[in-house]
């Protein structure tokens, strides 16, 4: 039997690959086409950072159009370049070898680098990937620097640059008359979304973990030896160690271009203490606009992420400003008027300091010459009209930049409105979240006047090991599972917490006041040096042992899976008495009261723990006295 050859493309056929390598042969292009279109855009990509900049804008300008096709290549001459495919791929874009693109005969090439080497004679439209021209950048052409944003010689009269308001043109203008002819006023599409952004702050804190009541720092840092992490690379762990974990979060937002060149193995293993003590890391690729919306307070350098943050009427200051900004700019402005943080003055102090003599709209003066504005503020010349660039005077940034981009198209704009969207919500990995267990140096301190004692944790990598100060009391808490043998042997008080991100007990939890007695027994033979062990039996109820003898039942309001208040409270009043720091805890109006109830502050939140004695059997390694010994320690009546 004869079976007539198919005419279907084979395996073998030019049909374009699945697999992302290139769009196949020129020539075959039209035979496996579904959609019809009119103009090739080519997305020019070089840098970690041009590559996120541009696929950031992209959906506002050719979403939901099918005339324009879009193509992706890759300049990988640059040294911050690792990255970008794998980044590309993950969004599932069409890619072409950059060896091919002299082929492909786009229509227009659009960037975020004005580094890129582009070949033929096509337009193209350069935006910027961060603020204005603000910095002299090392030139990979030489051993000389450039001003961050302009076009190299070679591409002036033939690219289109965008800017973000007319100062910006007169500075390219001064720079090069041919590059003061090529920008375009269009705005910044960027702070455009971080405004439309700002109601979603809410959302975008209950993703990074910031609970009610507490406060983001976020940490920025550009690239090259000036910048903050260049500088000062150990700031964010000290400022770990400075701030009380249970008030506040830090995050750190670094610049592309130094995951892209130092790979994220080196970022990680640089910062391993801080991210060990609770640091929220932020990728290069998502989430560095919703941590600076986020944000309480922005600690910084001469980078566009923290110009943006100021702009927004955050707290913000530098820890260090690179003589690399441009003079005369609005961001060499921002590093002269800022406040900027001290390297010897207490971190914590500092930071209260930055939140608290925040004047709101302190910064507008600078946005508004840097920015041109929701309502094309700037847009207009000295009398009144039109810019004379068919852009309008009015309308959004990401609505002029998309007029731009389909008159150099030569195709006519969709008459769907643009729509300026939020920046997404960030999913980031649960390994990025603090753990509830980690081991912290414990503060007690007591409210004056007041029957609260304040509880502080720090981090107990970070923390100072230290002496108690007169009016405190200061020890080490770890989780029964605390992976560092050091710190597991050392510490007073042990803590059983529930496996995060769940409601119901482990197996490895006691339902149970009986099953607490066996499981706080093993918590003592792997913990010499514990006086307390605490473990929860369900939200809100609590069993306490202590080494020297007792059981103690609690209770928490609000309830939680958190043994650190019950603990706390329990060492508080076990340190009475006659022992050290006895004025602090023996004063009546610290101690429990006849219901024995003890209010104690931990961060924004305020708990009421309520302590009764348990019926106790003996069982090693606890070997009490008695219930009632037990109880006269802790100040309570005996259980009946």
């Amino acid at each position: 039997m004869i079976i007539a050859a198919s005419r279907e493309p084979r395996a073998a056929s030019r049909e374009p690959r699945a697999d992302g390598r290139g769009p196949g042969r020129l020539a075959d292009q039209e035979r496996w086409r579904t959609f019809t279109a009119h103009r090739r855009l080519l997305v020019a990509t070089r840098t970690l950072t041009s590559a996120i900049r541009v696929l950031e804008a992209l959906p506002a300008l050719v979403d939901g159009d099918e005339r324009v096709e879009v193509l992706f290549a890759h300049d990988p001459t640059s040294a911050f370049g690792n990255g970008v495919p794998e980044l590309l791929r993950r969004r599932g874009c069409r890619t072409v070898p950059w060896e091919r693109v002299g082929e492909l005969a786009p229509d227009l090439v659009l960037t975020a680098s004005e580094n890129v080497e582009v070949p033929g004679d096509c337009p193209v439209l350069v935006i910027p990937h961060g603020v204005g021209f603000h910095k002299h950048v090392p030139d990979a052409r030489g051993t000389g620097s450039r001003l961050s944003g302009l076009v190299p010689e070679h591409l002036l009269g033939r690219a289109t640059m965008t800017v973000a308001h007319p100062d910006q043109q007169a500075q390219l203008a001064a720079a090069d008359p041919r590059a003061g002819a090529g920008a375009v006023l269009v705005g910044d599409v960027c702070r455009e979304q971080l405004l439309a952004s700002l109601p979603q702050r809410a959302a975008y804190r209950r993703a990074m973990g910031v609970r009610p009541g507490q406060r983001l720092v976020v940490v920025s840092s550009t690239w090259a030896s000036s910048s903050l992490l260049g500088r000062r690379p150990h700031l964010p762990t000290q400022v770990l160690g400075a701030l009380p974990i249970d008030a506040y979060r830090v995050a750190l937002v670094a610049h592309p271009n130094i995951w892209a060149f130092h790979s994220p193995e080196a970022i990680h293993r640089v910062l391993a203490p801080a991210i060990g003590a609770g640091l929220l890391l932020i990728p290069p690729d998502r989430g560095w606009q919703a941590a600076v919306v986020a944000a309480d307070a922005v600690l910084g350098d001469h980078g566009s992420v923290t110009f943006y943050a100021a702009t927004l009427d955050r707290p913000t200051a530098v820890a260090t400003f690179g003589e690399d900004a441009v003079p005369g700019t609005t961001g060499a402005e921002f590093g002269s008027s800022a406040p900027h943080l001290a390297p010897h003055r207490p971190l914590r102090e500092q930071v209260e300091e930055l939140i608290a003599s925040h004047k709101p709209g302190q910064c507008d003066d600078l946005a508004q010459r840097t920015f041109v504005g929701d309502a094309g503020a700037g847009c207009r010349d000295d009398h009144g009209g039109d810019r004379g660039d068919g852009l309008g005077a009015h309308g959004s940034d990401s609505a002029r930049l998309r007029t731009l981009l389909y008159r150099l198209l030569d195709l006519d704009e969709p008459s769907e409105p643009v729509r300026i969207q939020a920046f997404p919500v960030p999913v980031l990995p649960r390994a990025l979240r603090p753990s509830a267990a980690q081991a912290a140096w414990v503060s007690v301190r007591r409210v004056p006047d007041d029957a609260t004692l304040v509880v502080e944790r720090l981090p107990s990598q970070l923390a100072p090991v230290r002496d108690e100060e007169p009016d405190e009391l200061y020890f080490l808490t770890c989780d029964s599972e605390e992976p560092d043998r050091a710190t597991r042997l050392s510490a007073s008080v042990v803590l059983v917490t529930s496996p995060e991100g769940t409601d119901a007990p482990s197996d490895a939890w006691a339902s149970e006041p009986a099953d607490a007695e066996t499981l706080l027994s093993e918590v003592f033979d792997a913990c010499p040096a514990a006086r307390i062990a605490v473990v929860a039996t369900e939200p809100g109820r609590f069993v306490a042992a202590v080494a020297s003898g007792g059981l103690v039942q609690a209770e928490s309001e609000p309830p939680t899976r958190d043994p650190l208040p019950v603990a706390a409270a329990v060492y508080a009043l076990l340190r009475s008495g006659g022992r050290p720091a006895a004025d602090l805890v023996a004063d009546p109006k610290v101690d429990v009261d006849a219901e024995g109830q003890l209010a104690l502050h931990i961060g924004p939140v305020r708990h009421l723990v309520t302590l009764r004695s348990a019926d106790w059997r003996p069982q090693a390694p606890f070997s009490p006295p008695s219930r009632a010994v037990t109880a006269t320690a802790l100040g309570l009546p005996p259980s009946s």
